[in-house]
């Protein structure tokens, strides 16, 4: 399941290395593509379905409203603005989900996907 229209995958060689990814579903920002693919990847897997609503583009910013299905039957809607440098390279990436009553939960479990397990 994609996450946007390109799938989140096709996205991440878009990614600048040192891009910077904020999102009310973390306390501090993404720094770097790595961050970056590791939280979209984890996204990806407690999102049951995603589709656009509004898409809205420009040469320097994309923004996407997507509605998201989680597997506990809660539905969010997630708005995305993406910036791209002169170069095309996604710079920054804003991803706010609401309604912001769900977040605590989904942060907790996002936490958990991406924290290593002790070995």
């Amino acid at each position: 399941m994609a996450i946007f229209t390109k799938d989140g995958l096709t996205l991440l060689p878009e990614i600048m290395d040192r891009a910077i990814l904020t999102s009310n579903l973390i306390d501090e920002p993404l720094k770097g593509r790595a961050q970056i693919t590791d939280f979209l990847r984890a996204l990806e897997t407690i999102y049951v379905s995603a589709t656009d609503i509004y898409r809205a583009e420009t040469h320097i910013t994309e923004i996407i409203v997507t509605r998201v299905l989680l597997a506990t039957g809660t539905r969010l809607t997630v708005i995305i603005i993406g910036t791209r440098d002169c170069d095309g390279w996604i710079s920054g990436i804003a991803m706010d989900h609401q309604p912001h009553s769900n977040i605590a939960g989904i942060s907790r479990l996002l936490s958990a996907l991406m924290s290593p397990t002790p070995t």
